[in-house]
């Protein structure tokens, strides 16, 4: 099996978004067609070379005035050699209040499967609450993709909450953009004593010169799994990729 994980920022190809946000406030508010596309079409070739069985992404535009499209996973399946269905939701819990205003109420993660059961979760505290969920009753497998928060004791607490998602199955695996400025070491610590283990690809952010560990996964100790990062120019993360043999 392969996942590919990937922080696409909304196709907007910032790669250092809050300097970028303040400093292009045209492309912030009203996007750009030319740089929506070439950022879509960077994050299908990824797709079509890898054929990842799994793709979970963060910070997908759904419709609002920011993209030119209906929805930027509808475009995206457009582009994709192999079939996909796709699970999508915005980022905020239920009655959050930013849910409501426009542009962040099409704030989404998505994931790609091949029609497998997906649920929703969601994690307090904080305002980015949502955690997709992939299950496929057959070989009793979850994966989870998450999109943690910024700030570190709302991240923590979300962790925690997520760990024990974890821990009460027999196999699962956690992905997505952790946000950790603290280093891996702040979600290695949370799950000492488990089953499970991080991985790391390396330094994914920022793209062009990486620094920082943030797109980790979370698997099984037993699990047999090699992760790698990716060179394309889609967002201020890197794509990476975890393989299971």
């Amino acid at each position: 099996m392969k996942i590919l994980s990937c922080k696409t920022g909304y196709f907007l190809g910032f790669e250092k978004p809050l300097p970028n946000y303040l400093l292009n406030l045209k492309r912030s508010c009203l996007g750009s067609r030319k740089v929506e596309e070439t950022c879509m079409k960077r994050l299908a070739d990824v797709v079509n070379d890898e054929e990842p069985d799994i793709i979970a992404l963060e910070e997908v535009d759904q419709g609002s005035m920011r993209t030119r499209t209906s929805g930027q996973i509808k475009k995206i399946r457009e582009k994709l050699d192999a079939s996909y269905q796709h699970h999508s939701h915005v980022n905020y819990g239920p009655g959050k209040i930013l849910s409501r205003f426009p542009v962040f109420r099409n704030m989404s993660n998505a994931m790609l499967d091949r029609k497998r059961r997906r649920e929703k979760n969601f994690l307090e505290p904080g305002s980015k609450q949502l955690l997709l969920e992939y299950r496929n009753t057959e070989n009793n497998l979850s994966v989870f993709g998450a999109h943690l928060p910024t700030m570190h004791r709302f991240r923590k607490k979300q962790l925690r909450k997520i760990r024990e998602k974890l821990v009460e199955k027999d196999r699962a695996i956690l992905c997505g953009d952790f946000n950790c400025y603290h280093g891996k070491k702040e979600v290695e610590k949370l799950f000492e004593g488990t089953k499970y283990t991080v991985i790391s690809p390396g330094a994914t952010h920022p793209r062009s010169s990486p620094s920082r560990e943030l797109n980790l996964f979370v698997v099984p100790e037993y699990m047999d799994a090699e992760v790698r990062k990716i060179d394309a120019e889609i967002s201020d993360h890197l794509p990476v990729v975890l393989e299971i043999y």
